[in-house]
């Protein structure tokens, strides 16, 4: 939390802040204040103050959220395991990682599938497939590939098992608003874990010192955030027996903290936890999020968070 306000670069609102800790963050943030001798500060805080309605608006403002409250299932998820290739290296530790990520998946409500060493193609079909699921009784898509990858042309790829590739660019176009229309306005995740190419991080030591159009348009791309491994054109490292860096990390804070923190409060943890690793060569790791029109905050478990969420509606934005 503390990251979160003397590191932002814009203004930081500790109540706004305060409020996304939970319902009782607040009588718990009081009552520190009281244990910390500062009772009268405390006191200052509390309803009957003179700025009681100045404090209780700022508390009752609420985050925009994407609905994730579907049942059985809050989505579907989709994890695609390549190990053995026609002319790459075999990816000794990703079985781990397929298996631990479809635990922590259905463990987050998820209706989850897996394929292994799929060519190409055959990750094409896949996946076309995959976005042809009937999502109109979920509430958000996630997609978890595991592969060699590379970048071409200034485009990042994934290789099949058959040693040829897809762009990552057509992935995403199988999910947009024109070639997927039942997951419009729904969050779409995706997670690679991949190569981007071959360069190596080896750090460095510090020193010590509004108009009509957008009413009745919308957007290509929008809900979709994709998490990389790794920066453009960089490596990403991996255990043999224990499996990936950013997988076992991800997992890691996910299991502990999913009941009550968002999607991207996380995936900061996961960044903090991967950065701290170091490789045999020296070598570091660092997380990369691109965001495509992605408009609210992600709670997988909405239940423990409803009272602070307001639901994401487009009707609201007059989107059609």
């Amino acid at each position: 939390m503390l990251d979160d306000i003397y590191n932002s670069p814009s203004k930081y609102d500790f109540f706004i802040e305060l409020t996304t800790r939970g319902p009782d963050a607040f009588d718990k943030f009081r009552q520190v204040l009281v244990d910390a001798g500062y009772s009268e500060e405390a006191k200052f805080l509390e309803t009957n103050s003179p700025n009681t309605d100045l404090t209780l608006n700022v508390i009752a403002r609420k985050r925009l959220c994407y609905k994730m409250n579907s049942k059985p299932f809050i989505g579907h998820c989709f994890i695609i395991n390549n190990v053995k290739f026609e002319s790459h290296s075999y990816r000794y530790g990703s079985d781990v990682d397929a298996e631990a990520l479809h635990v922590l998946f259905r463990k987050l409500g998820y209706n989850v599938t897996n394929e292994r060493n799929l060519t190409a193609d055959e990750m094409r079909a896949y996946l076309k497939k995959f976005s042809q699921e009937d999502w109109s009784a979920v509430d958000s898509c996630v997609l978890f590939i595991l592969s060699h990858g590379d970048n071409t042309d200034n485009l990042d790829i994934i290789y099949g098992s058959d040693s040829d590739f897809v762009k990552k660019i057509e992935i995403y176009q199988m999910f947009d608003n024109f070639n997927c229309e039942s997951l419009r306005y729904k969050p779409k995740l995706f997670f690679f874990q991949a190569c981007r190419g071959d360069e190596e991080d080896y750090g460095k030591y510090p020193n010590v010192s509004a108009d009509a159009a957008r009413i009745v348009k919308i957007p290509t791309m929008s809900n979709m955030l994709a998490v990389h491994s790794s920066l453009p054109n960089h490596k990403s490292y991996r255990d043999h027996e224990k499996g990936t860096w950013f997988c076992q990390d991800l997992i890691e804070v996910f299991s502990s903290d999913y009941l009550t923190e968002d999607l991207e409060t996380m995936l900061k943890t996961v960044a903090l936890k991967l950065e701290s690793r170091l490789s045999m060569k020296m070598c570091k790791q660092v997380l990369h999020i691109d965001h495509f029109g992605f408009k609210a905050a992600i709670f997988f478990c909405m239940e423990n968070v409803a009272d602070i969420c307001e639901i994401y509606d487009p009707q609201k934005l007059g989107m059609p």
